[in-house]
């Protein structure tokens, strides 16, 4: 499983620790508490930009997930997560009869959940929203909010509910987590104008904070003084957001933020040396699997030759990579689905580390050592590419740096480029980029992960193939499956949930 490390100064470690834990089950208990533990505000750095919207069924990145929560509030079935074992809005599963097993899913909602202007949560709406999804959908990362194999839903009285499904799906309960219940009488316009609707209307749900206000760099949120599971420790939540990594680590030297999180230990360790007794730092598990892999433009010069995309990915030695910068819990990606996916291509797991053979690979091509600059040509063209990276990114830059160094070894020219992170983003959806390296957040369903974050990413990236799942073989010579598609990509390091 992935550890972020997360590092906070030394006065808010309570506060922290209270924020960490506010959705724990045992807050249900509502015990009393001293006045004199409420109080102060955190402050939290993220990179990026805040959210355009915050709609808990449009969730692409995890500090919309995180704060999405905070606001709307947990699911009716909610699996344990980063925030610990959060509260669930299901009291408890009614029974049902044997043969129904599987079809039919029946659940009694806690009385005491009540909506941020203190209107109790009832059965119509959790029948409003899941009616809503299954008109409109969406998704959370990489997971289709998908219920089109619900034919029915029924309510009894004003706390039970029963899902009726055309197709027996044992799993279904599971489906429920993190999707939060929308309240029937304030989101009538999203059931009318669709999930656009959410860019209209103030963010309102019955989570632990109340959205206050947002700015272009930072979001505000309030504690919910009737939160159903124990007031809130905090007065205030504030997420102040940072064009990049470094820029963010500067804000928490200099005194400006409470906590922030780093993706890798190296620079958890160099803040450590710099302000040691000042922070505290603990690692933090993450549900999500993160994927980083290298973006080949397959419309720009050299990677429309499959030979020298071939040549490049057994020249990159990612397990030294890997064991160099990664976690104890991280470990090469050989696909962008996981190996123990059943529709994991096996072949392959079978390539290896092999200098010799990719530049043997490239000299059968035509390619040759230009002895005066010692890059490899072909027609008086030098093999040589930009890669771009996230500016400010250690974990990025210390990947792209490799990246140069194994395929100098070649007579590779790689030319690195940092660049921030909406630059990044800007420049891979206008197809203006030759390499990239892509990190990505996703869930745990793998046959979604490799449908949308792989196909779908070629058809952003190369815009002139209008339906590339009908098209795929343009973009991949010889290759005779939709398995075989990663072939064509060098994943550079993967964090994955193991298990």
């Amino acid at each position: 499983m992935k550890e972020a490390y997360n590092l906070v100064l030394k006065k808010m470690w309570l506060f922290i620790f209270a924020l960490l834990f506010i959705l724990q089950t045992a807050w249900a208990q509502n015990l009393p508490l001293a006045p004199q533990s409420y109080g102060d505000q955190l402050i939290i750095g993220q990179v990026g930009q805040p959210p355009a919207q915050l709609n808990p069924f449009q969730v692409d990145d995890i500090n919309m997930k995180q704060i999405a929560r905070l606001i709307f509030g947990t699911g009716l079935i909610q699996q344990p997560d980063r925030f610990g074992q959060p509260p669930s809005i299901v009291s408890f599963i009614l029974d049902v009869p044997n043969q129904l097993r599987g079809r039919v899913w029946r659940y009694s909602l806690n009385r005491n959940i009540t909506f941020q202007n203190g209107i109790p949560l009832r059965n119509s709406d959790v029948k409003f929203t899941y009616d809503l999804l299954i008109k409109w959908g969406g998704h959370i990362l990489n997971r289709e909010l998908d219920f089109s194999n619900v034919s029915s839903i029924m309510i009894n009285g004003d706390l039970e509910i029963q899902f009726n499904l055309k197709k027996e799906d044992n799993n279904f309960d599971l489906k429920l987590s993190d999707i939060p219940i929308l309240s029937r009488d304030y989101y009538q316009e999203v059931a009318r104008n669709g999930l656009v609707a959410f860019n209209r209307l103030r963010p309102f749900g019955y989570g632990p904070f109340i959205f206050a206000r947002a700015t272009d760099r930072e979001i505000r949120l309030k504690s919910h003084p009737l939160y159903s599971f124990g007031r809130p420790f905090l007065d205030q939540v504030i997420y102040r957001f940072y064009e990049n990594e470094q820029k963010m680590i500067d804000g928490f030297t200099q005194g400006n933020l409470d906590l922030i999180e780093v993706e890798d230990r190296v620079s958890a360790e160099r803040l450590h040396q710099v302000l040691r007794e000042e922070i505290t730092i603990f690692p933090v598990p993450r549900p999500e699997k993160k994927l980083y892999f290298i973006q080949f433009n397959l419309g720009r010069f050299p990677f429309r030759n499959r030979k020298v995309r071939q040549a490049i990915r057994s020249a990159i030695h990612t397990n030294e990579i890997v064991n160099r910068l990664a976690d104890r819990n991280d470990r090469v990606a050989y696909s962008i689905i996981s190996r123990e996916n059943k529709d994991f291509y096996r072949g392959l797991a079978e390539s290896r580390y092999n200098p010799t053979q990719s530049l043997q690979m490239l000299q059968t091509d035509g390619w040759s050592v230009d002895r005066g600059k010692g890059i490899l040509q072909k027609n008086s063209r030098e093999l040589n590419f930009e890669l771009i990276f996230e500016q400010g990114s250690y974990l990025e830059e210390s990947i792209a740096r490799a990246i140069k160094i194994y395929l100098a070894e070649l007579g590779i020219n790689v030319l690195p480029k940092p660049v921030n992170r909406q630059e990044k983003k800007n420049l891979i959806r206008r197809n203006q980029f030759t390499v990239s390296d892509i990190s990505t957040p996703t869930g745990a369903g793998d046959s979604t992960l490799f449908q949308q974050y792989h196909i779908l990413r070629c058809a952003e990236s190369l815009s002139q193939y209008s339906n590339i799942l009908h098209q795929w073989e343009n973009l991949f010579p010889s290759v005779k499956s939709v398995r075989e598609l990663v072939r064509a990509k060098t994943i550079t390091k993967v964090s994955l949930v193991v298990g």
